[in-house]
């Protein structure tokens, strides 16, 4: 998003802000809200008629002025037509062809987050001249070795600008990394099974046999 798109909507969003509260002021209370704003008005014109009239229109002049400027550039920067939003391809023969900056964005987000080491990447590009300048803003896990990854990651953004999309890079690509979790989950701590309880009934010993009364062995005898 460019500088003058983030004002037009700090601008859109004040305004709407400021119409909300005034016109619900206005129509749930108008004869209070229109008198106060009434009385306002006046006791302005009552100060500025008490001014020395030299210094009132030296200071209406200048103030005027500088309104003027300001609103005069804001017409100029949203009128003007959007330069630098596309890069030219040098690769191509008989014609001429763009590439738009956000395509060449989203490639390179594209071919940089699948690398093992980079947990999130920002790119930043712009055009220099006939040529492109890039600028990403990569996340690594802790266990990277930074060296290694760097390389790798540059080597991708100079085969993806020049082999991929025909560009020509200004100077040399700039890396900034910053270190972070690693991407995706971390695993669960392991767990030992504990060993179950049986859930088998204990065995019953065998019955014992029944001992018989002295008197009747000698009966039988």
């Amino acid at each position: 998003m460019t500088f003058i798109e983030k004002l037009n909507r700090v601008i859109i969003v004040v305004l709407c802000l400021v119409l909300i509260v005034l016109l619900s002021l206005v129509f749930v209370f108008p004869h209070i809200t229109l008198t106060i704003l009434g009385d306002w008005f006046m006791g302005w014109g009552r100060y500025f008629r008490s001014v020395v009239p030299w210094l009132r229109l030296a200071i209406g002049i200048v103030l005027a002025l500088v309104t003027d400027l300001i609103l005069a550039l804001l017409i100029i920067l949203e009128l003007r037509p959007q330069r630098g939003r596309y890069l030219r391809v040098q690769q191509v023969a008989g014609g001429l062809a763009h590439v738009n900056i956000d395509s060449v964005i989203k490639l390179l987000q594209h071919r940089l987050a699948p690398l093992p080491d980079v947990a999130k990447v920002t790119p930043h590009v712009w055009a220099k001249g006939r040529k492109v300048a890039v600028r990403v803003d990569v996340g690594v896990g802790p266990e990277a070795n930074i060296p290694n990854a760097a390389a790798e990651m540059i080597e991708v953004i100079q085969r993806t600008l020049t082999e991929e999309l025909g560009l020509e890079i200004a100077g040399q690509p700039e890396l900034r990394v910053t270190v972070v979790s690693q991407k995706g989950k971390i695993p669960a701590p392991k767990v030992e099974a504990q060993p179950q309880p049986s859930v088998f009934p204990p065995e019953i010993p065998p019955a014992m046999p029944e001992e018989k009364p002295s008197g009747e062995e000698s009966d039988n005898a």
